[in-house]
């Protein structure tokens, strides 16, 4: 979970808190992209991670792809 500069997006704090009303384990991160990096340091070959949100987030996320992309290039890693 992390929040958006959104004057339309609901505080991340609100929405966390009713996730866990409902039993759901939540993380907290400072941006999309720190999500993304935390999850991908917490998966395994195996697991697969779902972004999900507005288009601000979906955007935030392509930025960081596309810089990772870049990054893993630059180091030999594509494919």
């Amino acid at each position: 979970m992390t929040p958006l500069d959104s004057p339309r997006s609901r505080p991340a704090t609100e929405l966390q808190a009713t996730l866990q009303r409902h039993g759901a384990a939540v993380q907290s991160y400072g941006s999309v992209a720190a999500a993304l990096e935390g999850q991908c340091a917490a998966a395994t070959a195996d697991d697969e991670i779902l972004l999900f949100g507005s288009f601000f987030c979906v955007a935030e996320a392509l930025q960081w792809l596309a810089r990772r992309s870049t990054e893993d290039a630059a180091d030999g890693n594509a494919g």
